[in-house]
């Protein structure tokens, strides 16, 4: 285990994670934004 090329791709993998939950937040806050705007109109 261990090695500069796995700790790489644990990083990649980390890095790529972390990407694909703040787009998931990002998606459910325009969600609530919609949501709210329609309570408004």
């Amino acid at each position: 285990m261990g090695g500069p090329r796995s700790l790489g791709i644990q990083l990649l993998i980390i890095a790529c994670k972390a990407m694909y939950l703040n787009a998931k937040r990002e998606e459910i806050q325009s969600v609530q934004l919609l949501e709210a705007y329609k309570y408004y109109v």
